[in-house]
């Protein structure tokens, strides 16, 4: 019953990879999974489609506040530092997350980009109300049955980013003894971004469905990875006012495959 139920879930992540493709079709770059955290050498798409957004680049390390300037001023060397349980750093993190100011149910919160020594990148995330910053090299928000977890890679493409983030992804699952399907790594706009489906069991036989996506950050010299989980059996009355912001940040359609849709004529 279990596999029976896991093939039907990932029969419906393929599908919803067409409805998730022709959206991203219609943009010039299609993910937006953090406002703009670019340098001055990032893609003019980015920076264009990101028009608006809070442009939270600090190159000093520093994690700016909302109105642009540097919201922690004792910490110069916090970007690039590799002890992703800090303390300090944790708590310099912690204070700078907020709730973004363009959304009702996401928050803006920082993490370190350890493959750079000079930035501290920012990502959207359900907002939750006693938020706890785990590590410095990550961010991750779960509300609603929704999960988005940011990190950044470097890699020679964005499938190369997302077959690495696939395996670690695995290696987690298998780790708690569930049994998961997958679908192949599909990529879009010459290698820049890529989506892998996922589908498991959680340990109380709940269905999770999640998307792996990887997206360009500076002109390939990174890529912003994020794990994109629907905690099913978690769905409440908000989720289906919350999932159009997460479609927004990340430019996909995930309502079809997760029964959101409206009927024609409602």
């Amino acid at each position: 019953m279990k596999k029976l139920l896991l093939s039907v879930l990932t029969l419906a992540l393929i599908v919803s990879m067409t409805a998730c493709a022709n959206k991203a079709d219609k943009t010039s770059s299609p993910a937006r999974g953090t406002p703009s955290t670019q340098s001055e050498d990032s893609n003019g798409a980015d920076q264009e489609k990101d028009a608006g957004k809070p442009d939270s680049t600090d190159n000093s390390g520093k994690i700016p506040d909302e109105t642009g300037s540097s919201g922690i001023q004792d910490t110069p060397d916090m970007a690039g530092d590799t002890d992703v349980s800090d303390p300090a750093i944790l708590e310099s993190l912690q204070k700078a997350y907020g709730k973004a100011p363009e959304y009702e149910y996401m928050a803006l919160g920082y993490y370190q980009d350890l493959f750079r020594s000079d930035m501290v990148r920012d990502g959207y995330v359900p907002y939750e109300e006693n938020y706890v910053q785990e590590r410095t090299d990550s961010i991750r928000g779960k509300a609603h049955g929704i999960s988005i977890r940011l990190h950044m890679a470097e890699a020679s493409g964005a499938t190369a980013a997302a077959e690495t983030l696939k395996q670690d992804y695995f290696k987690r699952l298998e780790e708690r003894d569930l049994v998961y399907e997958t679908d192949e790594i599909t990529s879009y706009d010459n290698d820049t971004l890529a989506i892998c489906p996922v589908a498991y069991m959680d340990e109380n036989e709940h269905p999770v469905i999640t998307f792996l996506y990887t997206d360009i950050r500076d002109n390939g010299a990174a890529y912003m990875c994020a794990e994109i989980e629907f905690y099913t059996a978690e769905f409440d009355d908000t989720t289906v006012l919350m999932l159009p912001e997460v479609e927004d940040i990340f430019a996909l359609n995930f309502s079809g495959i997760l029964g959101f849709d409206k009927p024609a004529g409602n």
